[in-house]
């Protein structure tokens, strides 16, 4: 199969499977290709943009392309501009340090975040953007037939962002389903998907109850067997079996049975933060999402390690046709979304001052390792209390 012509139906990717790709994976597939005119893994994947010609709003990313993404970033071939100023007046204003990217102990290039600026506006917008770069140093001096002004840039509206992980945007529908309750699938062993640099397993809110939570809690053909069965609580986190190379995913799903507690062999502990957030399909609950910080034992700070606890809504099975054993199933059965962050990284959404001089007291909850939408499930926390 040409690689210039996959397609979303070439790459028949179950759910879950998306372009969610490491800085590494764009720079030393798609970047560092795209600079010496080799052959893409796909040309479906990423287009020619003008990023630094037009204003963020009149961005138009072709369906073929948005059908691979995540949330709803865009992602886009380039060449830097003077200024990063549009035809209208605005302009890209660098938010923070130019920051390396590495590919185990190589830097491979680097990656800046800005903010956009309408003409004449004094506060940024709502648009921010990842500029990645490739290390001049990768290209040979003497290559011939390159493109070197190339970049790729990462663009983002943060209102799209926030909603993406709200209750409002869980609201979306799985489309071509006319009966989701009762969809069958035949599920596809990991080690037969054949994925293309960048593509990763991570779920939406909904896909986790509607496509792998209810199938499992009926005994229905799971998706993929990317999802592992385990007794997740009994585990600390860093002994999780994530897979055969060492490393620590940035996350990963385990079906498990909750406990009352929720506290490893070794006394460690997951302890709740924040309230609970319903997840929706269409106008429906149909799950149930908790968000959990994990403290080692004898620790009174928090760990790199966070979680996120799915259960499915019990009212969605009718009480005549539930048993003993199907009632017990429904509810105890979890899926666990296990996070691990080595360490802070900057957000186009904080200022570069308020990095360097934030500040956390010995009593309060340590965020600084956390993503921004898990330093918001603590906030909640906080205010409540």
């Amino acid at each position: 199969m040409d690689p210039q012509t996959i397609s979303t139906e070439d790459l028949n990717l179950p759910p879950g499977y998306c372009f969610a790709p490491t800085d590494a994976e764009l720079i030393r597939h798609y970047l560092i290709k795209k600079i010496l005119n080799l052959p893409l893994p796909s040309a479906a994947i990423m287009e020619d943009i003008d990023f630094y010609d037009i204003d963020p709003d009149q961005i138009l990313i072709s369906d073929q392309f948005l059908a691979y993404y995540r949330d709803k970033d865009g992602y886009g071939f380039t060449k830097v501009v003077p200024g990063r100023t549009t035809r209208s007046g605005g302009h890209w204003k660098a938010s923070g340090p130019e920051m390396p990217v590495m590919d185990g102990d190589e830097v491979i290039g680097f990656k800046s975040y800005f903010d956009y600026y309408s003409a004449g506006g004094e506060k940024s917008t709502h648009w921010t953007m990842l500029e990645y770069r490739v290390n001049p140093g990768l290209i040979a001096a003497d290559s011939t037939n390159i493109n070197s002004a190339f970049v790729i840039c990462k663009v983002q509206n943060k209102d799209d962002a926030k909603n993406s992980s709200s209750e409002s945007d869980s609201s979306e529908n799985i489309e071509n389903e006319k009966d989701w309750n009762n969809h069958i699938f035949q599920t596809i062993s990991t080690e037969n998907l054949k994925l293309l640099p960048g593509f990763h397993f991570r779920l939406k809110d909904p896909e986790v109850i509607h496509d792998y939570l209810i199938n499992k809690i009926l005994d229905r053909p799971l998706p993929t067997t990317t999802i592992k069965d385990i007794v997740f609580y009994d585990i600390d986190p860093e002994l999780l079996p994530f897979g055969d190379d060492g490393e620590f995913p940035e996350d990963a799903y385990f079906f498990t049975q909750a406990v009352e507690g929720r506290t490893t062999r070794t006394s460690g502990h997951w302890k709740a933060s924040g309230p609970g957030v319903s997840i929706m399909h269409g106008d429906q609950v149909i799950g149930f999402r908790s968000f959990f910080v994990f403290y080692s034992s004898g620790e009174e700070k928090n760990s790199n390690w966070t979680m996120y606890e799915y259960r499915v809504n019990p009212g969605l099975f009718p009480a005549e046709s539930t048993n003993d054993t199907l009632k017990s199933k429904i509810d105890t059965s979890v899926i666990c979304n296990v996070h691990y962050k080595e360490a802070e990284r900057f957000s186009p959404s904080q200022s570069f001052d308020s990095v360097q001089n934030e500040e956390t007291t010995d009593n309060e909850t340590d965020t600084s390792s956390l993503s921004m939408s898990e330093q918001s499930e603590i906030t909640k926390l906080d205010d409540q209390s």
